[in-house]
């Protein structure tokens, strides 16, 4: 359990070492399907009804905030897992989908009325997007994908993918707008993995985690592909990198503890001023921001579960929003 990668259902996380995101925020060790042409139209899911368990009523915590989240809910290790949203202090509770199998990492749409996530209901994982109201399923890719993100304005993805000319299993950055056309290939060389992209607020550039060093750090590069700068270095793997609401700073799961456990970290954007949020004995991972950007919500592993967090962005004030025997992950938070 020392690589987690996407932020993903429990055993998808720690099984798949390059998913997803998330990874933690991961790419999934998943077989990716031979190159497949952009597809033309949207297709429609085909998604198989699953017996899915209601997660217990989470407790209050204290000191909880305004607003909703997203997350995985999953009937552990094996799922189903399904999409739930909830009020950020864990009342009003309700699914989003019901039918699904594997459903991982959802994002919302920059206004907040969409969500993209990934799954593999076929054995392939595909993106697919649906309304916050669970109206509107819709498939958006017909070949592997993974670990969606916006673009600030709504109108496009990226996401992780070795659709086209990667080697099986190596996935590069690839951009596509919501209805599937003019796809493109963000970063192709050299053959190395890249993965758990994130779009920043000012939709110029791209954060993400790559083993192009030999290790995993996290980079950014302009949306044009130009211009990849390296972010972290260090020995312990660096990833699932995710923008503040206002761009300043990036939040990271990082394995450089000599534990080896991942921890969440903050930087700025530019790499400088890195600080350690939280330090536990077990798994931190898997997070999203406040809108305003004052605090974080994650994954953390204790009394052997998964449960929700959420921490103030300085590493203060650290309570736990869910307490349930069954999974919960990759949690978004509502714009």
């Amino acid at each position: 359990m020392k690589r987690l990668l996407l932020p993903i259902c429990t055993v998808i996380v720690f099984a798949l070492a390059v998913s997803g995101c998330d990874g933690e925020a991961g790419a999934p060790e998943a077989t990716l399907p031979p190159p497949a042409e952009t597809p033309e139209a949207t297709p429609e899911p085909t998604l198989e009804p699953t017996e899915t368990p209601v997660p217990t009523t989470a407790p209050t915590p204290e000191g909880g905030g305004a607003g909703r989240i997203v997350f995985i809910y999953g009937a552990g290790p094996m799922g189903p897992f399904n999409l739930y949203i909830m009020d950020i202090d864990g009342s009003n509770l309700e699914p989003i989908t019901t039918d699904l199998f594997t459903g991982s990492n959802p994002v919302f749409s920059p206004d907040g009325s969409q969500i993209a996530f990934w799954s593999s209901e076929d054995g392939e994982e595909y993106i697919y997007v649906v309304d916050a109201d669970g109206a509107n399923l819709t498939q958006v890719t017909d070949f592997s994908s993974a670990a969606p993100s916006w673009s600030p304005d709504g109108s496009r993805l990226v996401f992780q993918s070795d659709h086209q000319n990667e080697p099986a299993n190596v996935p590069d950055i690839y951009m596509m707008n919501l209805d599937g056309s003019e796809l493109t290939e963000l970063i192709d060389e050299p053959d190395v993995v890249d993965f758990h992209p994130n779009w920043s607020p000012d939709g110029e550039r791209i954060a993400f985690a790559s083993e192009r060093t030999g290790n995993r750090e996290i980079f950014v590069v302009n949306v044009d592909g130009s211009n990849i700068v390296q972010l972290t270095d260090d020995p312990g793997d660096d990833i699932s990198p995710v923008w503040s609401p206002d761009g300043s700073r990036i939040a990271f799961v990082s394995y450089r503890d000599e534990d080896g456990d991942p921890e969440i970290y903050v930087m700025d954007a530019d790499g400088a001023n890195v600080v350690k949020l939280t330090d536990n004995d077990t798994p931190d991972y898997e997070i999203t921001w406040s809108p305003d950007g004052s605090r974080l919500v994650f994954v953390g592993f204790r009394n052997g579960q998964f449960d929700l967090y959420m921490i103030n962005a300085d590493g203060s004030n650290e309570v736990q929003i869910t307490d349930d025997v069954e999974e919960q992950h990759n949690p978004t938070w509502q714009p």
